[in-house]
């Protein structure tokens, strides 16, 4: 009996080890992930902060979780509930066409990976663009 009770712990903690997601991968919502790519390491990044500073005050409000100086991107959060927080605390009538400018730059760049020292952190380039996708379509 006590056997038994040890193998059905060990194969539900085996079960939830295959279920738990990747921790890169970034989460914007319940169930809902924008897969994390890892970048070339030999790829020219391109500093993606000068396009950003439109933006970053709308940055700040989704910076939530942590700061950005330790948890890079995971500092965020990109649920539609905190992104439309962010937006109403923002105050700003512009800000999606800010961030479709700012994706236009993004896809412009003639590279794939972009980096920021504000958001502490090296994309994929095309995992930003999901991500610019999402605050997009939730503005």
């Amino acid at each position: 009996m006590f056997l038994a009770g040890i193998r059905k712990l060990y194969a539900s903690l085996l079960n939830t080890q295959a279920t738990v997601e990747n921790t890169s991968d970034i989460s914007i919502g319940k169930d809902k992930w924008i897969k994390w790519v890892d970048w070339d390491s030999n790829a020219v990044v391109c500093d993606i902060d000068v396009e950003i500073t439109t933006t970053e005050p709308f940055w700040r409000y989704l910076e939530t979780q942590c700061e950005s100086a330790c948890c890079g991107i995971g500092a965020y959060a990109f649920w539609t509930k905190d992104i439309l927080n962010a937006k109403t605390l923002l105050g700003n009538p512009n800000i999606k066409n800010e961030f479709v400018d700012l994706k236009e730059k993004v896809e412009a760049i003639n590279g794939n990976v972009v980096c920021s020292d504000y958001l502490n952190n090296l994309f994929d380039k095309n995992v930003f663009i999901q991500l610019l996708d999402h605050i997009i379509s939730n503005l």
